[in-house]
């Protein structure tokens, strides 16, 4: 095969001829919006290859423009021919999809495909980039078999079907069917929920031996819901094919590309099984849906780029020539990497390496305003989202004290709740006014008819009030009754109904405070006893956006503190069996990172232990791991960052000969700090210069809105004229610089701990 044929990225510097973005420039059909939606000048349904062909035969001038004017338009009809089984194909496949309801954005697809191939090597027959590339296949592959009619149903008991998307027997099949995911559920079960009767008479069903209702493959269960993972389409392939019991099981596995993918979440939810008086069970849950996410992943985990003979070269420096070969796989050359045996010695390299030309890609999409980020762990939206759910679990229980105080012209019913029972869960339930059959959206909490007390549960706006309702009148706002609405700070709703009264302080616009009396619980509404109805919306004020507030809060924990600031370095407050549990119940509610529960979560006791054993607090060890996204864990073993710089790639980075020895090497590095908000001082380091814009690895303006409210005002001010005055200084210190000082550094420190390690501690142990 050639070498050195491409640098990379050297294509987009080029002009038409070896342009990378054609495809998205002429030939896009879709616009990514910001719901990831579809939003095509015409629909993929109505694609016509006559029209298409007609409509692009002349885009390539810069490429055809030798000859005569006639022999220029045959060489452009020539290179649009040789890919007409292409297009067909694609917009075939993805009109499947989108009949489905499932809106696949053609340009990522086409960009992965062409990424650094010319008009001509990008063809149906391959024959130049075969003779370009001294390879023996194109640059993708297109199955004729079923050309006019794609098949895009998955047969998960068939092991060739599997094989056959495994092999990548056709590209666009591999990877549209990528761009799919699904997701899965583990559930703790405890056994059958229980009957009760309510005081109206009517019956309603509930977990009194533990865990939530829960509907499970047709049952109706009391289960923890242990872990609810999004899987891309080759590793749900695989598992469901090895585990679902109603299909036929199989004793091997298919290597998707190179990868045999094992479901790690399958295998701990069978390591919870002892827990639990039912065991475990592991439900698939086949509603596909899209994700770009699960698509990258494929591509950064599996031999998809090694395969291709003209991506050789993003391997060469830290790859190929370091192991004297010419290529990565035995389908490119036969002096391969592959041949050699030397796959898994340099596996992280490769992985790099990937994620490089996963980063291009991204970057020429969101050139054209196509928005398809990968790995949003160690995003500024994660560190938002993390500070979200600590304030969500800060909210007070809503039934308020007996006894009222004034602070500051409020009246605060925040002291103990008066004593009341939750008297109807939220789930299916019958309707003690209709007797019909319905979801119930919320908590009703029993109280005393125009006594008990309802506050605020957090710091909020009201923005809806409804305070015309009488006992009796059961269709009165849709049955709510008299209510308040809320919104928070942190994107959700609370919905407060069955009122007797409303307190005069509580009106639209106005803003009430976490423990404030805002009413008393009533009866009006469709309901027969006095009650108060308490809905929790997650992300919006509607009613699909509700949740079960038992999920993340509780009588038996009324006034939860807020989030905590700094904490030890080296002592915990929790028992090992205090600390595995939370670790454990984390999950329950959100989509932890593969690593977490690959190797976090399996050796939770080991963590506790060594931490322990080693003189740094195990919570740090879990939470340091989770701010550094993980990375670079795997065979290096390093979860923490120790000894990685932003110049030295991840040869910098310290590695450890096991999990166990990397904790110790992390125990070390902050063996000489005593708090946290100390270590952050020194172990993660915002930047020598401020300079416009600045980025998350390397500081700079990045970081100064999210830092001003730590710093001093004069100092502020300064900042914010370098931050505002364009990007006249770079990173180098080049330009109209302003040297960061030791205010900066220390405003760094504490936003570290306050809005990412400090929430993230309090969402995992409650502290």
């Amino acid at each position: 095969m050639k070498k050195n044929q491409y640098k990379k990225k050297m294509l987009l510097r080029k002009g038409p001829i070896l342009t990378l973005l054609f495809v998205i420039a002429l030939f896009s059909v879709t616009v990514f919006t910001s719901d990831d939606s579809n939003a095509a000048n015409f629909k993929y349904s109505e694609f016509d290859w006559e029209t298409f062909a007609e409509e692009n035969k002349t885009y390539w001038e810069g490429y055809c423009q030798e000859g005569t004017e006639e022999e220029q338009e045959d060489c452009n009809n020539e290179i649009l021919k040789s890919q007409e089984k292409f297009y067909k194909k694609l917009y075939k496949i993805l009109a499947k999809y989108e009949k489905q309801g499932l809106f696949i954005n053609d340009n990522i697809i086409l960009e992965t495909v062409f990424f650094e191939l010319t008009p001509s090597t990008f063809s149906d027959t391959g024959e130049e980039y075969k003779t370009e590339w001294e390879s023996n296949s194109g640059a993708y592959v297109v199955d004729e078999s079923d050309l006019e009619d794609p098949n895009i149903e998955v047969d998960y008991s068939n092991a060739d079907a599997a094989q056959y998307y495994a092999d990548e027997k056709d590209t666009l099949k591999t990877l549209i069917n990528n761009m799919i995911a699904y997701n899965t559920k583990c559930y703790g079960v405890y056994g059958n929920p229980t009957e009760h009767e309510a005081e109206d008479g009517s019956k309603y069903y509930r977990c009194d031996n533990g865990g939530s209702l829960e509907s499970i493959n047709g049952h109706s269960k009391c289960a923890d819901t242990l872990l609810n993972p999004e899987l891309g389409f080759w590793k749900y392939y695989v598992s469901k094919w090895m585990h679902d019991e109603t299909l036929p099981l199989r004793l091997d596995m298919i290597p998707f590309l190179g990868l045999t993918p094992v479901d790690e979440y399958y295998t701990q939810c069978m390591n919870y099984a002892s827990s639990y008086p039912e065991e475990t069970t592991y439900v698939y849950m086949d509603n596909k849906h899209v994700s770009v996410q699960r698509y990258w992943e494929f591509l950064h985990y599996n031999k998809y780029f090694d395969n291709k003979a003209h991506l050789q070269e993003h391997f060469r420096e830290t790859v190929l020539d370091p192991a004297d070969v010419d290529c990565l796989t035995n389908a490119v050359c036969d002096n391969s990497l592959e041949a050699a045996g030397l796959y898994d010695q340099y596996e992280l390299a490769i992985q790099d390496a990937r994620k490089e030309i996963i980063d291009d890609i991204i970057d020429i999409l969101k050139e054209y305003g196509i928005d398809a980020p990968y790995d949003k762990s160690e995003s500024q939206e994660f560190i938002e989202m993390n500070e979200t759910q600590a304030e969500r679990k800060s909210f007070y229980w809503p039934i308020g004290s007996d006894e009222t105080e004034e602070r500051d012209g409020i009246i605060y019913a925040d002291k103990d709740p008066a004593s009341t029972e939750v008297i109807s869960y939220f789930g299916n339930r019958t309707n003690q006014v209709t007797g019909e059959e319905e979801f119930h959206y919320g908590i009703d909490i029993s109280g005393v008819d125009g006594s008990t007390n309802v506050i605020a549960v957090y710091t909020g706006e009201v923005i809806s009030v409804v305070n015309n309702c009488t006992n009796g009148d059961y269709d009165c706002n849709d049955g709510y009754g008299n209510m308040i609405v809320l919104s928070h700070s942190n994107g959700d709703y609370t919905v407060y109904a069955h009122l007797a009264s409303i307190h005069e302080s509580v009106v639209v616009g106005s803003s009430v405070q976490r423990g404030q009396l805002i009413g008393k619980v009533g009866s009006t509404g469709r309901t027969l006893v006095a009650s108060l109805h308490y809905e929790l919306r997650v992300g919006g004020n509607d009613i699909t956006c509700a949740v079960d507030p038992l999920g993340t809060m509780s009588v038996d924990n009324p006034r939860p503190t807020t989030v905590s600031g700094d904490f030890s370095v080296h002592t915990t407050s929790l028992t090992k069996e205090e600390f595995v549990s939370k670790m454990r119940s984390y999950c329950n509610s959100r989509d932890c990172s593969s690593t977490f529960l690959e190797v976090f979560l399996p050796q939770a006791e080991m963590i506790y232990n060594v931490s322990v054993a080693n003189n740094v607090n195990p919570e740090l060890v879990v939470i340091r791991a989770f701010v550094e996204g993980f990375s670079p864990g795997r065979s290096r073993n390093n979860y923490w960052g120790i000894g990685c710089t932003n110049e030295g790639g991840l040869s910098a980075c310290h590695s450890y000969s096991s999990f166990e020895e990397g904790i110790k090497g992390f125990a070390n590095t902050v063996k000489n700090y005593e708090t946290a908000s100390d270590m952050m001082q020194k172990y993660a380091y915002i930047g020598k210069y401020w300079y416009n814009p600045g980025n998350w690895s390397l500081g700079g303006c990045k970081y100064f809105p999210y830092i001003q409210e730590y710093m001093s005002a004069e100092r502020a001010s300064v900042v914010s004229g370098v931050c505002n005055s364009g990007s006249s200084c770079e990173s180098g210190g080049v330009g109209n610089c302003t040297l960061t000082t030791d205010e900066d550094q220390t405003a760094y420190a504490v936003w570290q701990v306050n809005k990412k390690m400090g929430p993230l501690r309090y969402n995992i142990f409650g502290l």
